[in-house]
């Protein structure tokens, strides 16, 4: 049903709206699933969001440090002059 009342126009509108609205249309909703899957986003539990972060942080401690040593295994061989033994 469109409503063409300038009161309940004027309680739908947001304050200082700029443009005109001539009508609006007030709809009776029967039902309603609120679990509708679509609108629901996926819930994470903070103690297995930790876990996983935990592991994260476990594994790019240890990749840092390879690379660490991965970088120093490098100078050493840029380094060391040719023909030169250490």
């Amino acid at each position: 049903m469109v409503e063409k009342d300038p009161e309940l126009i004027a309680r739908l509108l947001p304050e200082r709206y700029g443009a005109r609205v001539d009508a609006a249309i007030v709809f009776t909703v029967e039902a309603w699933d609120a679990n509708c899957p679509q609108h629901i986003p996926q819930m994470f539990f903070a103690e297995d969001v930790a876990e996983a972060l935990g592991k994260l942080k476990h594994r790019i401690g240890a990749l840092e440090a390879e690379n660490a040593r991965f970088r120093a295994a490098l100078s050493k061989e840029t380094s060391t002059p040719k023909g030169s033994t250490s």
